[in-house]
Order: C-alpha cells, then sequence, then structure tokens
C-alpha cells in the first residue's frame, strides 16, 4: 500500500524531530526476485513548524478581533439604550474579557513562557532600562504640567491640587491588568502580528497595528486617554522588539499610567 504521514521522532538527547514518511509497494519484475516497499524519510521540523506559528498567529488574531467586536457591540448598545454603568465596572469587565481571551489562546495554541515573555531569564537589563526610561517619562509629565499651570492654562481645573493621589480599589488591581495587558497586546498579538506580516517595515507595522487594536478595547475611557493608550503602546512596543520580555514592559505601564492619573492628564 501507499501511505503518506507525519510522525515525531525523538534523537537520542531528547530533541524532537519531525519526519514526513512516504511508502510504495515495490514489485521485483524478476519471477524469483524478492517483493519490498520503499520508504522515503524527510526531515520536515522547520517546515512544520513555521507552519504551526502561522496557524497559531491566525487564530490568535481572529480570537483578539472578536473580542474587539464583541466589547465594541457591548458599548454601543450601553450607549444607545442610554445604560450608564460605572468605569470602574466597565474596567472590571473589560479585565474579565482579557482573562478569558488569554487563557483561550494559550489553551489553543502551543505558546510557551518564552514565547509570551514570562521567562526570567536575562531580565535584569531590559528592568534596569525600563525603570531609567520610566524616571524620565514621569519627571516630563510633571514638568509638563508645571508648565501648564504655571502659564495660566485652563487644561487643569483651577483649585485641583497639583498631586492627586487616589487608590481605589480598581488602582489596586492595576498591577494585574498591566500584566495581562503586556501579554495579550505585545507577546501575543503583537508576536502574531510578526509571524505574519512580511516585508522591510513589518516591526514598524506590527507596532502600530498592536497599539491600535489594543487601544480600541479602551473605548469607554473617552479620547484622550486612547490616545495616551496609543502613544505609550507604541513606545512600549519598540521596547518589546529589543527585550522579549513583559516585566520590565509592566513597570514602564504601571509607572507612567500611575503618575497620569496622579497628575490629572487622564
Amino acid at each position: 500500500t501507499k501511505i503518506t504521514k507525519t510522525v515525531n521522532f525523538y534523537t537520542p538527547n531528547n530533541d524532537k524531530r519531525t519526519l514526513q514518511i512516504k511508502s510504495s509497494y515495490w514489485k521485483d519484475p524478476e519471477p524469483e526476485g524478492s517483493d519490498g516497499v520503499l520508504l522515503i524519510l524527510q526531515d520536515v521540523t522547520e517546515e512544520e513548524r513555521l507552519k504551526k506559528e502561522k496557524e497559531d498567529a491566525i487564530l490568535i488574531f481572529s480570537f483578539f478581533l472578536t473580542a474587539i467586536g464583541i466589547w465594541t457591540l457591548f458599548y454601543a448598545g450601553l450607549t444607545q439604550f442610554q445604560i450608564e454603568i460605572p468605569l470602574f465596572c466597565m474596567t472590571y469587565i473589560l479585565l474579565g474579557l482579557g482573562a478569558v481571551l488569554a487563557w483561550l489562546i494559550i489553551w489553543k495554541t502551543d505558546l510557551t513562557i518564552y514565547d509570551i515573555g514570562l521567562s526570567f531569564r536575562n531580565i535584569r537589563k531590559p528592568v534596569l532600562v525600563n525603570v531609567t526610561f520610566s524616571l524620565i517619562a514621569c519627571l516630563i509629565l510633571i514638568a509638563a504640567k508645571t508648565i501648564l499651570v504655571m502659564s495660566g492654562s485652563d487644561f487643569f481645573p483651577e483649585g485641583q491640587p497639583f498631586f492627586d493621589f487616589q487608590f481605589t480599589l480598581g488602582m489596586k488591581l492595576y498591577p494585574l491588568s498591566v500584566l495581562l495587558q503586556e501579554i495579550l497586546s505585545q507577546s501575543i498579538i503583537h508576536e502574531c502580528l510578526m509571524r505574519i506580516l512580511k516585508g522591510k517595515n513589518s516591526r514598524i507595522h506590527a507596532i502600530l497595528l498592536s497599539s491600535v487594536l489594543f487601544t480600541a478595547l479602551h473605548i469607554h475611557r473617552g479620547f484622550g486617554f486612547m490616545i495616551g493608550s496609543l502613544l505609550l503602546g507604541c513606545v512600549i512596543g519598540i521596547l518589546y522588539r529589543k527585550q522579549r520580555t513583559v516585566w520590565g514592559l509592566c513597570i514602564t505601564h504601571y509607572s507612567v499610567s500611575m503618575m497620569a492619573f496622579f497628575l490629572n492628564w487622564l
């Protein structure tokens, strides 16, 4: 009989390879000869890896677009029927949607902790870089508000304290939200776009598109918040391309966002 199948093969040092096996029956033309089977074994490990990565990327992208569609439809429904839900409740609902989305993606794909940037290997340099960047960004926010206040601008309401320190329940849960956001927007969405997009500017397109897509999920926070999320997402996307880990990115995301809240930029 004739068969074609793909099987996994493990070498003596436990290295996994993928083999494509093809067989065909061979009949000896000589009457006294022996019939046999011709086997052709081909190592297709790299081809199968690229195929699986592309399939995972398409699946991830479809999951995320579905989540955006559901969230936009939900928000449009609230607006249409004039239903008001407290902002912190909307944030918790979005956090739950993100958790379900992350679980589905990890369950349905072959992503590892290294693929989603959760490995602690070689994180010292990324953490130091992000701490430095965060300090500079926070100082820029403080300096910008100082200039606006001293110039008499009405951007900030009169009588408002320069620093408005608040620690609501949402802010206490914000570190979890930041980690989930970075896993989804950078480790998963950004990475799958890099596997789909081709060309000289694929990195730039991946950074912009992942930032725009994730910004769309913040529609309930208003236009100003969305613009801030877009800018921060682009900067974090650039850092991710160089670091490939989310731990340092979480520091930047959390510190810059909290400073923006305390200064009432958002």
